[in-house]
């Protein structure tokens, strides 16, 4: 541990060697030794601090950024004990606990991964009921459109029935109306609310979860299920400000963890 420790400049030792019962933010530009700020400070915590390695839990926003810390790891602690430490990036350790509590939350553990291609497949089969209606408008809707709505939608953990009443209050904030009427959402949001709604059911009926859906039952899971995430003693963010609503929360849960 000493030769870890000797490696790191100022900064980057205090931020290894900080108690571990206290929450620590770090803030450095790129190529500041962030990621080996990460590493040594997991070794710091098995190591020094003797907590097991699958209390350990690292999250990324990239594969590359979590195979990286892997591969620093192993060198550090060997392939057996990296192997036991909870990391990857946020939709990668939504994965690993749906797979194996798929049940709690209405899943098959066999659920298949829709990519970008599989969701503009579906999106393009479920738009053209619409179409006949959205031409007779002179609206032209395209799939990558609708698939934006909901992802956006979903990253503020909004399902098909909580959209309208968001967008209402939205609108209402933005623009208030006299005389105390509602403000109206437009046409084509009540379209992809209702695409939205098919695109779920779609999904839902072929066994399959999208990546932003991955971190919607991924956050069910540890918030409605707490036994899931008592393993959590020490949890650790790469680029931590990132983080979007539903990232920010899967985060918040599983530190939630007694004793994290």
């Amino acid at each position: 541990m000493d030769g870890i420790l000797s490696g790191l400049n100022p900064a980057q030792l205090k931020a290894v060697t900080h108690d571990p019962k206290i929450p620590l933010q770090i803030l450095a530009g790129p190529g500041s030794g962030k990621t080996k700020v990460l590493t040594s400070r997991i070794v710091q915590l098995i190591l020094s601090h003797s907590l097991p390695p699958q209390s350990i839990c690292a999250v990324t926003f990239t594969n590359k950024a979590a195979n990286e810390m892997r591969e620093r790891l192993k060198k550090l602690l060997g392939p057996d004990i990296t192997s036991q430490i909870r990391m990857g990036t946020f939709h990668s350790l939504c994965v690993m606990f749906l797979r194996r509590y798929a049940k709690l939350v209405g899943l098959n553990g066999d659920f298949t991964i829709c990519d970008s291609d599989d969701s503009k497949k579906v999106m393009i089969k479920l738009l053209k009921n619409h179409k006949p209606v959205l031409q007779g408008k002179g609206i032209a809707l395209k799939e990558e459109a609708v698939l934006s709505f909901i992802s956006k939608a979903k990253a503020k953990g909004l399902s098909p029935n909580d959209i309208k009443s968001h967008l209402l209050a939205e609108a209402n904030a933005k623009k208030p109306n006299k005389m105390g009427k509602q403000s109206m959402i437009s046409f084509i949001d009540e379209v992809q609310i209702e695409l939205y709604r098919e695109y779920e059911d779609a999904l839902m009926t072929n066994n399959c979860l999208d990546f932003d859906d991955l971190l919607v039952f991924g956050v069910r899971l540890f918030q409605y299920h707490p036994k899931v995430r008592t393993w959590c003693k020490h949890i650790l963010v790469d680029e931590f400000q990132d983080t979007n609503t539903m990232q920010y929360n899967l985060m918040q849960y599983i530190a939630s963890a007694k004793d994290a």
